[in-house]
């Protein structure tokens, strides 16, 4: 099996498991050759833009927050080197769709806004989205991926490992018998 082959059944396994955006870029990766265009990634307003929704799916806690575990910075890989033009695209709607709603409802831009209301902002789209069927398919898109995105590059980050799951590098034991009431933490490995 070359490499390519490998991706796309790869890519397969992944669009079986419901990690649509992942096995899009594999799937598309196996059939064209990898090129990086620096003259469509996104700008300066547009990676803010990113990292306050990344902020506002995954704030600051007691846990590292999205941005410190640099999910901002995996999206725009992931945008630069992995979507295709359509998926870009549509990408940049639901961006323009959040800033819009942020200025129709705020009058201001979805990055000025305090993360309470932010977060609001998100949630109120999120509804919209679940409400919309087939109206309004480009947000109901991106909603689901800017959220997968998120929750992928979030629990993939040594930050989230190291912080919010439990991490055990090396695990010395298996019990099988284990009473799940002990259980305070997902182990990640």
């Amino acid at each position: 099996m070359n490499r390519r082959q490998l991706l796309a059944a790869s890519a397969w396994a992944l669009a079986i498991t419901g990690s649509w955006p992942v096995a899009s870029g594999l799937r598309s990766s196996a059939s064209t050759s990898f090129t990086s265009s620096s003259s469509e990634t996104l700008s300066a307003h547009k990676r803010e833009l990113v990292r306050c929704i990344c902020e506002a799916i995954i704030p600051e806690t007691d846990t590292p927050g999205a941005t410190t575990a640099r999910v901002p910075d995996f999206i725009k890989l992931i945008y630069d080197d992995w979507f295709t033009a359509e998926e870009r695209r549509e990408f940049l709607s639901g961006l323009y769709i959040v800033d819009g709603y942020a200025r129709r409802r705020h009058s201001q831009s979805f990055i000025r806004q305090p993360l309470s209301i932010q977060q609001d902002i998100f949630r109120s789209l999120q509804r919209e989205a679940e409400e919309a069927q087939d109206r309004n398919i480009d947000l109901r898109e991106f909603v689901a991926t800017i959220r997968e995105l998120v929750v992928t590059g979030y629990f993939m980050s040594e930050a989230a490992s190291k912080n919010t799951l439990a991490y055990n590098p090396a695990p010395m034991s298996y019990e099988g018998d284990y009473a799940l009431d002990n259980v305070n933490k997902q182990w990640t490995y």
